[in-house]
């Protein structure tokens, strides 16, 4: 897969990186390229249309304050997660996504507040459980690999102006300011954290974030695209 990630690299005029992580890499391979960071992003007008589809808040009715996460469990830390909800009885902590085997054992050992409802068909249902989120996870073993991520899911919780608590992913670091996401690297600050915000988040605060997405659209994102391959192809006299 390395040589074949070469060979692409090598063969492309323009090469496009999610973070700097990858353009390091991508300059490794070939110095000459052009390379352009460009971040992940979010469909801010399907989350905020969506937000409101659900006629109940399962799992339990939205009765406790509510911590989230979404997406695929590949790097997701559930022994962290487990120890943590044992901290926070009283919140709910509803997982959701496609899981494997290695996460399925978790099923029979969880804390009863940790819910597994596993896959959400169809996908425009899923703002509307997010919506019900009172704190937002991105709950990733730190390493190599994540740290050359760029979590998409930063975004869609920022999209309804959830507040996000994080291990230190290297891409995360530049909203680690205390009000729009805060960094934990042990279960205690993790608690500390997610208790911060189930206390004291601000519509303030809210709607930065909201702005946040907003800016980091997808059509943004497309934008930027076509304008570094559209001078490049000005550049070779392509009009």
């Amino acid at each position: 897969m390395h040589s074949k990630h070469e060979k692409l690299v090598a063969k492309s005029d323009i090469i496009f990186v999610t973070t700097e992580v990858l353009k390091e890499d991508a300059h490794s391979i070939a110095n000459d390229k052009e390379i352009v960071t460009v971040a992940n992003g979010v469909d801010v007008d399907f989350f905020e249309h969506n937000k409101s589809s659900l006629a109940t808040t399962q799992p339990n009715e939205k009765k406790k304050k509510r911590v989230g996460y979404i997406g695929t469990y590949d790097w997701v830390d559930m022994d962290l997660i487990c120890a943590i909800a044992q901290h926070l009885t009283d919140v709910e902590f509803l997982l959701i996504g496609l899981y494997d085997e290695q996460v399925e054992r978790y099923r029979l050992t969880k804390p009863d507040n940790v819910f597994l409802p596993g896959r959400l068909e169809p996908y425009a249902r899923l703002p509307a459980y997010v919506n019900t989120f009172d704190v937002g996870l991105i709950p990733f073993e730190t390493g190599p690999i994540t740290d050359a991520i760029d979590p998409v899911k930063l975004y869609e919780y920022f999209s309804l102006g959830k507040p996000v608590v994080a291990t230190d992913l290297q891409q995360l670091r530049r909203y680690n300011d205390g009000s729009l996401l805060r960094v934990a690297n042990t279960v205690d600050k993790f608690v500390k954290a997610i208790t911060f915000f189930l206390n004291h988040d601000s519509e303030v605060w809210r709607e930065s974030r909201r702005d946040i997405a907003r800016q980091n659209s997808w059509l943004s994102k497309a934008t930027i695209m076509m304008d570094n391959i559209q001078s490049k192809l000005a550049d070779r006299g392509y009009q």
